[in-house]
């Protein structure tokens, strides 16, 4: 996840865990130091969980990530079953 500002890279963190869904609190702890001001986020869809939008709404960030249904809606990859 990059979060910028003026198009400045603010945070980045490198993982060896094929899942980054996580790094939500190490981006933004760092972010926050860099910047000294909450900025407005955005980031991919795997990042949408309850645990990353309850975090970052307990900071007072608002974050911009769209939600499974929205990407396969805006994708175009709807399923023929309406129920998943």
């Amino acid at each position: 996840m990059i979060t910028i500002l003026h198009s400045i890279i603010c945070g980045v963190n490198i993982v060896q865990n094929p899942t980054d869904h996580y790094q939500i609190p190490a981006l933004m702890n760092q972010i926050l130091v860099n910047l000294q001001i909450k900025p407005q986020i955005s980031a991919d869809t795997i990042y949408s969980s309850l645990a990353n939008l309850k975090y970052l709404e307990e900071l007072g960030i608002t974050a911009l990530i769209p939600t499974k249904q929205q990407n396969r809606e805006n994708s175009g990859n709807l399923p023929d079953n309406h129920l998943l």
